[in-house]
């Protein structure tokens, strides 16, 4: 007759649904970093290519805001 593996190896269950867990959360981890890493990559790339580029939007988004602010008040009057 055979053994059930928690009288063969006398673990208790907890034991196996921990190292299911660390598991699954280890290979979550590697497929997270795996996608992370080359965006992180592509982000400093785009940056070091252009770093003038976000501050320019954010300028243009900024003037837009005083724009639309300027003519509401405009508008009120």
């Amino acid at each position: 007759m055979t053994k059930d593996k928690l009288v063969k190896f006398n673990h208790k269950a907890p034991y196996y649904r921990l190292r299911k867990f660390s598991i699954s959360f280890a290979a979550f981890l590697g497929l997270s970093v795996s996608v992370a890493l080359p965006v992180s990559i592509e982000l400093a790339n785009a940056k070091a290519e252009n770093p003038h580029a976000q501050e320019n939007t954010n300028e243009n988004t900024s003037e837009e805001k005083n724009n639309e602010t300027l003519d509401e008040q405009l508008e009120s009057y």
